[in-house]
């Protein structure tokens, strides 16, 4: 007895002359797509390697921004804030005072 696989069906004559027989002509529409993202991809590094100093310089303009907003935050804006609050609550608490002693 041979054993026979479930759901095997074996290519007619017609199915396997179709793939035997079959000649690429280089015009698919999978190649044009694939050409069409060769030719860009290639026109972006090509665009890419004549802005480098630009691109590298805007990415450095930002970093520093960045940077300098939060040096900003951090080493100007608490210290004065710190002294601020301090020098507030003397006046806070002489003002509770007033409002209570009536």
């Amino acid at each position: 007895a041979t054993y026979k696989k479930r759901g095997y069906k074996k290519p007619t004559k017609k199915e396997g002359d179709l793939l035997e027989n079959e000649v690429y002509d280089g015009e698919s529409t999978t190649e044009e797509v694939f050409n069409t993202l060769n030719e860009s991809a290639s026109k972006t590094e090509e665009w890419v390697a004549s802005n480098q100093k630009f691109i590298l310089g805007g990415i450095g303009v930002v970093v520093l921004l960045v940077l300098g907003f939060l040096g900003y935050q951090q080493f100007i804006l608490k210290p004065k804030e710190a002294e601020a609050s301090n020098e507030m609550f003397f006046a806070q608490q002489y003002f509770d005072e007033a409002v209570n002693s009536t």
